[in-house]
């Protein structure tokens, strides 16, 4: 029997099984799910392991990886190098292994921490949310992640970085060019970096509640060549923010989900108070919405002590008006996803009660 002729039987003993199988179609896509569990697993371990910083100078062999990684168990690397080709994340020529997919050589980039802290998030924290969410039901007791996750969460959210960033350099340059910039909840300092770059006039403050995070914003900003014109220091919002100085612009970025309503509206309070008269809130946010990837990280935010599941764009900007608001109509920053951008303007000297401008409209597109 020839080649071809066992290909044809093979081929036609695959088909007759399959159309066998009652749920055919979803048995397939078990096996592609499958597959996707197992890239996302393995490009994390990777990750870990060193692999890809080792690949990243040029082609090496298994041998010379496993004395670079420290590998003791080379028939289990083995299987690692081969499944890493199966996916065609890697690539074997002439016995030697190199960088191939996409995904591996984004993680090998100069983006490769928050591609890394994606994988981290979603294979470690999200999968950890959803191994325990029977019980957790069950219970009604919330998974103690913010603590474990923080840095992995703060790092993972700059993947949204550039559709931010470019919408902190349009409300800030609809201001003042000496405006000042309050970044509540700055995080790294990147979004001060942002604003920096509409003009040399801009200043301002970024304030996180996580020292951590503060020093590494002092570090960034100082690297960055604009320490002289921003700076970071520790706060926590719900308890005020005293002797600060005033703001044009005040910037609240993926962070509502951290304040039940009754805090939201006080922070709105706090807020406002700090603004001079005619400023810019600028909030920025995953709203709940009813797709796919917002309610898996709505599920998440939900399951978390110290997190709260994601409010409606109409609630939060209820709560801007409470708060003394006139808010405008959100923007969209991302096509069919309810990632928007709400701006809320603060009274002028002669306005005490501030009008609202399209308060129910549909997103700017």
């Amino acid at each position: 029997m020839n080649r071809g002729t066992r290909a044809l039987i093979s081929a036609r003993r695959f088909v007759t099984s399959v159309l066998g199988q009652r749920d055919k179609a979803a048995s397939v896509l078990f096996m592609q799910d499958s597959l996707s569990f197992a890239r996302s697993n393995l490009l994390l371990a990777a990750c870990q392991l060193g692999l890809i910083a080792a690949l990243r100078g040029g082609p090496a062999t298994a041998a010379e990886l496993s004395q670079r990684l420290g590998v003791v168990d080379e028939t289990t690397f083995g299987l690692v190098l081969r499944l890493g080709v199966a996916l065609n994340e890697l690539d074997l020529t002439s016995g030697r292994y190199r960088l191939k997919g996409r995904r591996i050589r984004a993680l090998a980039g100069d983006r490769g921490r928050i591609h890394l802290a994606l994988l981290e998030e979603m294979v470690a924290y999200h999968g950890s949310v959803y191994r325990h969410l029977p019980e957790r039901l069950r219970s009604g007791e919330k998974g103690h992640y913010l603590e474990r996750f923080a840095d992995t969460v703060a790092r993972s959210s700059r993947v949204s970085e550039p559709f931010v960033a470019g919408y902190v350099r349009e409300v800030v340059g609809s201001s003042a060019p000496d405006a000042r910039v309050l970044d509540a909840g700055c995080g790294s300092g990147v979004y001060l970096r942002a604003a920096s770059q509409v003009g040399d006039r801009v200043s301002g403050l970024g304030v996180d509640l996580a020292a951590d995070a503060v020093a590494q914003a002092r570090r960034n900003l100082d690297e960055w060549g604009i320490a002289h014109r921003f700076t970071a220091a520790h706060g926590d919002l719900r308890e005020g923010l005293p002797d600060v100085g005033r703001f044009e612009i005040i910037l609240l970025i993926n962070n509502v989900y951290y304040f039940t309503h009754e805090q939201r509206v006080e922070v709105f309070h706090t807020l406002r108070d700090l603004m001079r008269p005619g400023g810019t809130l600028a909030v920025v946010s995953l709203f709940a919405g009813d797709s796919a990837l917002t309610l898996n990280l709505d599920l998440v935010l939900a399951s978390t002590a110290g997190c709260h599941a994601l409010p409606a764009v109409e609630t939060v900007m209820a709560e801007m008006r409470e708060a003394g608001f006139a808010v405008a109509e959100p923007d969209r920053l991302v096509p069919g996803q309810s990632f928007l951008g709400v701006r809320g303007r603060a009274p002028s000297a002669t306005t005490e009660h501030p009008t609202t401008e399209h308060p129910e409209g549909e997103a700017r597109q």
